[in-house]
């Protein structure tokens, strides 16, 4: 371990200068209540700090642009205000040295001391666990008698201290590629999200330790005397359950672990191990869901869109994948409308200088070690790509496709009059973030792993035939 450190010096200093000088800029200047769905953020922590979830909760379909089904419940007076809410946090992120000029509003409104409870609806679409650290820190805060606004404050700072471990811990685990994860944890994107009560910031971190764990016992692979322990299996167990009771959208992430060869993790242990980890995590998710998970209807008649998708399923996909495929183009279009265009604009230049980066540095290793390989014995060689573009892709239809039948108006007549299906609505640069890690995977094409592979097989191809001798031998006596 502490040849590890030392391995992982330079990156983690870098990434902690940037991730603390940029963080603790973002909570000092920028109000806890200027982010992306602010409302769902604050009340979900407070919800989770002081146990209120209900035992039989309560649902109301609140009427407005988007048809939502909350959950209805009675927060105290100071707690439920909304002054000086402000959902357009692009701008925030782009200047880190600006104050927000709501953060005033934010602090007189919150600093009251006026606890009579109020109703007010919820939006619980992601499970609890999304909000545990920030919930942590609010109750720090509650526990100490601070005010509404500073217990907001102890929660941020509670998420980006949580963020800076696991980040920590992923950038030492992961064999090669802790330059990559030092760069995404110290994007301003992500440290904004980091320092806020945002959940984005736990899927971020908790998908840099995935990969850097299933990186490591890769590695830990090529010894061909060891083979997966059972801590080892417990731990990529918890993963799975972890990403399920997170975001449901990046659980094809988890295929990752096919990247552990069958010689250290066999394919048997893998189905029943993940399997069993998977149905737990399924099963625990819909549970939670049945019972207090909220629901987007979208606009009204928003049965019309999934009506329309019943009957033109197969245009639907192809909508998506159209989408996902020009997406990057259609955004550089309009990439001096607003903030959200410029900084999706900025995610995407990095995605795309960490992907030519590591081309520049990789591929005259790719051509001279695949030359003479096989088709079989290529797809072993660069199955880390492989896997990691094929989850890239469905957590990216998985995303787009609810978008168009939630968020996306394609209905405006009769079944076949569509209106813009193609023009899918709500995408956001932070969806794209707990997928950049897998970049790191480019690090694990190697041709080590076509060599103990191939030797794996001929030794399990050797011992088959010994059988089959063995049994013809038997038949004949």
């Amino acid at each position: 371990m502490k040849q590890k450190i030392n391995q992982s010096l330079f990156p983690l200093t870098l990434f902690l200068i940037f991730v603390i000088s940029f963080g603790m800029l973002y909570i000092k200047n920028v109000g806890p209540k200027s982010l992306g769905d602010n409302d769902m953020h604050l009340y979900n922590t407070y919800l989770v700090a002081s146990g209120k979830y209900p035992v039989s909760p309560k649902f109301n379909v609140e009427k407005s642009n988007f048809s939502v089904k909350k959950m209805q419940v009675k927060v105290p007076k100071n707690v439920a205000v909304s002054d000086g809410q402000d959902g357009s946090y692009e701008k925030y992120v782009m200047s880190p040295f600006k104050t927000d000029p709501n953060k005033g509003l934010q602090y007189i409104s919150s600093k009251s001391s006026n606890t009579t409870p109020t109703k007010i609806g919820v939006r619980t679409q992601y499970p609890p666990l999304n909000w545990g650290i920030q919930a942590l820190g609010f109750k720090t805060g509650s526990i100490l008698h601070k005010s509404v606004y500073t217990s907001w404050q102890f929660a941020r700072v509670a998420n980006l201290t949580l963020f800076i471990i696991f980040m920590m811990i992923a950038i030492i685990l992961i064999p090669k590629g802790k330059f990559i994860l030092s760069l995404i944890g110290s994007f301003p994107l992500t440290v904004f999200l980091a320092s806020s009560l945002s959940a984005d910031a736990v899927n971020i971190s908790v998908s840099s330790l995935f990969v850097a764990y299933v990186l490591h016992l890769r590695n830990k692979s090529l010894n061909e005397n060891q083979s997966i322990k059972l801590s080892q299996m417990l731990v990529l167990g918890a993963f799975v359950i972890v990403f399920f009771n997170l975001k449901v959208a990046y659980v094809p992430m988890l295929i990752l672990i096919f990247l552990i060869p069958n010689y250290f993790y066999s394919m048997r242990n893998k189905i029943l191990s993940m399997g069993a980890s998977g149905l737990i995590g399924l099963s625990s998710y819909l549970m939670w869901s049945h019972k207090y998970s909220s629901i987007l209807y979208g606009f009204p008649n928003s049965h019309k869109n999934f009506q329309f998708l019943l009957h033109h399923l197969f245009q639907g996909i192809f909508a998506t994948f159209v989408y996902i495929l020009t997406y990057p183009f259609s955004v550089i279009s309009q990439m001096y409308s607003d903030y959200g265009s410029m900084l999706i604009v900025v995610t995407l230049f990095l995605i795309s200088f960490i992907l030519y980066t590591l081309f520049i540095l990789n591929h005259s290793r790719f051509s001279s070690e695949s030359a003479n390989y096989s088709t079989n014995q290529k797809i072993i060689y660069y199955w880390p790509i492989i896997l990691s573009v094929l989850a890239y892709l469905m957590v990216m239809f998985l995303t787009v496709f609810v978008l168009l039948a939630t968020w996306t108006k394609i209905y405006s007549g009769g079944i076949g009059q569509t209106y813009r299906i193609t023009d899918i609505q709500g995408f956001q640069a932070r969806y794209l973030l707990p997928l950049m890690p897998m970049l790191a995977t480019v690090y694990a094409v190697s041709d080590e792993y076509v060599i103990l592979s191939s030797k794996n097989s001929d030794q399990m191809n050797l011992s088959i035939k010994k059988v089959i001798l063995k049994f013809v031998h038997k038949l004949r006596k």
